[in-house]
């Protein structure tokens, strides 16, 4: 089949055999093979400037002009000849569209490159330029049927775009030629360009890849799970505030919740930021559960709270850190604040004797001082007032002591003790020695008392919470005046107060104060109790 597009510059050979002298040769793509007389044709052929016939050339002029069926090309003019692509080749150079299947051109040459200006017919939908152009004039008119700006699938080319010279525009009965680059690649948005469906006849199918998700959506996910997930914990290890078990490490995270707001303020801000907002109203839970619990420390309670109404009592509780405390700051405190009652625990011999030499008996008496078998982990109790009935409380994990105190105003039961484990870690009968407590206050005036001392719990501990209710109340919460956190000291805002010092419902309290003690990690605890007159009839 006669290429429809010949070059003017080359040549181009085809598959006639009548043009070389050798009829009856039939084209070997047919599967037809020679006869004899094949060869001198071509021996002819060649001695006249002609081309070899059997493996797919024709004669062409020099202006490029095919001799199908004519006479041969003038022998004084020599003629050139040009490679026909093949159609594996050809299609892909996005030509497959012009391979009926006639072709049967030997594929032993690369195929050139396309004409300028060479004007391809397209099929329906075909909008495309060629590869060298020109500016298209503005004296050539639009092709029907294209959409103001030239943009569309049967138009013309965009404005702006390039046209060959000359280039036929769409006749009124329908798409004519239109111009494509011999890549074949189309104008318009990607909506509009055929798909597997709409594809053109003979051309290979271009389906629009889908576009991928953008990565910063995808990146905001992950960190919303991520913030999602760290606020659940966060909520987890406040609820452990409501539940009361008998697991150390329950409690332990328990009394350390205040520190879920300093975690959850980044959180917030970050899911506020970022809107994400579950984890930041999560977070937001977790962080204000705790405060909840303990928010009545910031409203005086019952009680009387100022000194005219009864018989003021100072008594300080410290925790001496395993005799490692300050022995003259101890007694320093007890004389500055004149205190009436002392309360030392994790006392040891040694420390017993400096607070003697220090001058603490010079403040309060020494009532007594029970100290275990090692002489260490002891408890000491110093007094003003008289104290009587003193005893040493059983069935605790520690030493405790009780006894009653004499005051002007009437009988007073105390009882002095350190629950078992430590500030983190409640031992396993933590949680039975602040239940026995209660129990083990004497019997003084209108069942007045106070219970001081060391109780390695929280105001978010339930356990704790359990303690200071009905008939007992912590000497904070009467005050009104907040929390008065103990532990620990080497922080510049303790946040755990564990030192406590509760008082009965017949008693009230007009100050609370903390001071620190050098070689302890907690602070002492410094509460005036207020102990009306006794009541009569």
């Amino acid at each position: 089949m006669e290429d429809p597009f010949p070059d003017p510059r080359r040549p181009r050979r085809g598959r006639d055999d009548g043009e070389r002298g050798r009829p009856g040769r039939r084209d070997r793509r047919s599967g037809g093979s020679g006869d004899a007389g094949g060869s001198a044709g071509k021996r002819g052929g060649r001695r006249s400037g002609q081309s070899d016939a059997g493996d797919g050339w024709s004669e062409v002029t020099p202006q490029g002009r095919p001799t199908d069926g004519g006479p041969p090309a003038p022998s004084g003019r020599p003629s050139r000849r040009a490679t026909v692509p093949p159609p594996d080749r050809r299609r892909s150079q996005g030509l497959d569209w012009l391979d009926d299947g006639a072709s049967t051109g030997r594929r032993r040459k690369q195929p050139v490159d396309p004409p300028p200006f060479a004007l391809y017919t397209t099929p329906p939908g075909g909008t495309t330029f060629p590869r060298q152009a020109e500016p298209i004039s503005p004296d050539i008119p639009p092709p029907l049927g294209a959409p103001p700006g030239g943009r569309g699938r049967t138009g013309g080319p965009p404005s702006g775009g390039f046209a060959a010279p000359g280039a036929p525009t769409t006749p009124p009965g329908g798409p004519g030629p239109v111009l494509t680059p011999a890549g074949g690649f189309t104008f318009g948005p990607p909506g509009d360009r055929p798909g597997a469906d709409t594809a053109s006849p003979g051309r290979r199918s271009r389906r629009a890849a889908p576009e991928p998700e953008p990565a910063p959506a995808r990146r905001s996910r992950r960190g919303g799970l991520l913030l999602t997930a760290v606020a659940l914990a966060l909520v987890g290890w406040s609820v452990t505030c409501l539940v009361d078990v008998a697991q150390p490490w329950v409690a332990a995270a328990a009394a350390l919740s205040p520190a879920i707001t300093v975690i959850a303020v980044p959180i917030v801000a970050i899911g506020v930021g970022r809107r994400h907002p579950i984890p930041a109203a999560l977070a937001t839970l977790a962080a204000a559960l705790p405060w909840v619990l303990v928010a009545n420390y910031g409203s005086p309670g019952p009680g009387p709270t100022s000194p005219q109404a009864g018989l003021p009592v100072r008594v300080m509780t410290v925790n001496a850190n395993g005799g490692r405390a300050d022995a003259a700051r101890i007694a320093g405190l007890a004389r500055e604040n004149a205190v009436d009652v002392v309360v030392v625990t994790e006392l040891t011999s040694g420390l017993a004797h400096d607070l003697t030499v220090a001058g603490l008996n010079n403040v309060v008496t020494a009532r007594q001082v029970e100290l275990n078998q090692g002489g260490t982990d002891g408890i000491g109790l110093w007094t003003q007032p008289n104290f009587s009935d003193g005893r040493t409380v059983d069935g605790l994990s520690r030493p405790a002591l009780a006894g009653v105190l004499q005051t002007a105003t009437g009988r007073i039961g105390i009882v002095a003790a350190h629950a078992a484990g430590s500030a983190i870690t409640p031992g396993a009968g933590w949680r039975g020695d602040l239940a026995s407590l209660p129990r083990a206050v004497p019997q003084a005036d209108d069942n007045r008392g106070i219970i001081v001392g060391d109780f390695n719990a929280t105001p978010w501990s339930p356990a704790f919470r359990r303690l200071a209710s009905g008939r007992w109340r912590d000497a904070a919460d009467v005050v009104g005046h907040g929390l008065r956190p103990t532990w620990p000291s080497w922080t510049p805002l303790p946040v755990s107060p564990l030192d406590h010092v509760l008082v009965s419902s017949g008693l009230g309290v007009s100050a609370v104060n903390a001071a620190d003690v050098p070689g302890s990690p907690h602070r002492a605890l410094i509460v005036t109790v207020i102990v009306p007159p006794k009541q009569t009839g």
